[in-house]
């Protein structure tokens, strides 16, 4: 394969994931917007929703994941295409070379606002399932902490 083709060949492959990657994420949005919203109407009726709250809050921290992962994979494959751009780009035209080396000011990448996000709804996740045990104890209980205080002192020997 010659030099044009190559480089022909790598855009085209950075733009299929490119493209990808910005799909994906477009999903994972969608995706947790809908499970958030899930999760304040299941507050609505906290804690007796409980164990649905903390269902959509394990299933919003294991989808964080998951797109995590696919952001990772579809990155690589992006920066494999970058690599082959670099080496066949005509030294008057660097666009991915150069860019690679200018020296960071302050931008954050895509990768860094996905990971950011990623992180964020994940973590918040975890807090949903955290909060929703919490309320599975109380409901356990009767559903209020003036309930389990009340269960305790019923429970005392006489």
């Amino acid at each position: 394969m010659d030099d044009g083709r190559a480089l022909d060949h790598a855009w085209k492959y950075f733009h299929l994931h490119a493209q990808q990657r910005i799909t994906v994420f477009n999903f994972y949005v969608v995706f947790s917007g809908l499970l958030i919203t899930g999760i304040a109407k299941a507050f609505e009726n906290f804690p007796m929703n409980s164990i649905t709250t903390a269902a959509l809050g394990l299933i919003l921290a294991g989808l964080s994941f998951l797109f995590f992962k696919l952001d990772q994979r579809v990155s690589d494959l992006i920066k494999k295409a970058e690599r082959v751009i670099a080496t066949y780009e005509p030294v008057d035209a660097k666009l991915v070379s150069s860019t690679k080396d200018a020296a960071p000011n302050g931008h954050w990448t895509y990768g860094k606002v996905f990971r950011a996000m990623f992180s964020v709804m994940g973590a918040l996740g975890c807090i949903v399932v955290l909060v929703s045990l919490y309320g599975l104890c109380l409901n356990g209980t009767g559903g209020s902490v003036e309930t389990a205080e009340r269960g305790f002192e019923d429970s005392t020997p006489p």
